[in-house]
């Protein structure tokens, strides 16, 4: 009998991992592409998700700024697993909730 043990080497956490360490999207247009593999919660993050309370998995950050004033569109889409989007204000952390979106 032969047995053969793999395994696999340890990912890195994404550099946006925690909210210290937001990726700072500069343009008022454009698309991000990334992923959360590896990605953890931070001590004391909010339960992200807003249909069922479940804390998910992982989390990454971004910061932007709106060049003024109007409406702004944040979207998900192409995702191939179901995502949570929670957009918060001001810059002391996720102490101010605006909304949180589930896909």
């Amino acid at each position: 009998m032969s047995l053969m043990f793999a395994t696999a080497a340890a990912m890195a956490q994404p550099a946006n991992d925690n909210f210290a360490n937001a990726l700072v999207i500069t343009n008022a247009a454009g698309s991000v592409t990334n992923d959360n593999l590896a990605a953890t919660l931070e001590a004391g993050e909010p339960r992200h998700n807003c249909v069922n309370n479940d804390p998910g998995g992982a989390s990454v950050w971004y910061k932007w700024t709106a060049p003024g004033d109007g409406l702004a569109t944040f979207t998900t889409v192409g995702s191939d697993f179901d995502t949570v989007l929670a957009i918060y204000t001001g810059n002391s952390g996720w102490q101010s909730g605006a909304c949180c979106l589930r896909r």
